[in-house]
């Protein structure tokens, strides 16, 4: 979770950035974090709009067939991230 200069003191947002389409771990931004700069700019914007920026790892394990991704296996997938977005926002 990026959190650079959060006022806490006014409504603060959650972007949530989806990681997933990759192979292996090293060509994933959330794997990769400090060599990215895809990753760390967008972090930079949204902590600018006041928002936290949670780049959330893909569940899917099974590299083979179309990669690590979040739209296999959409419907299990999408359950995980909504209990994980709420537990975020509480």
């Amino acid at each position: 979770m990026y959190a650079n200069n959060i006022d806490w003191n006014r409504p603060v947002g959650v972007l949530c950035y989806l990681d997933g389409d990759y192979w292996f771990n090293h060509q994933s931004k959330v794997h990769n974090p400090s060599g990215n700069r895809d990753l760390l700019a967008m972090a930079r914007v949204a902590n600018e709009r006041n928002m936290l920026f949670v780049p959330v790892i893909s569940p899917d394990k099974n590299a083979g067939g179309d990669g690590i991704t979040w739209w296999e296996n959409l419907d299990g997938n999408g359950d995980r991230f909504r209990g994980f977005c709420h537990l975020v926002s509480k």
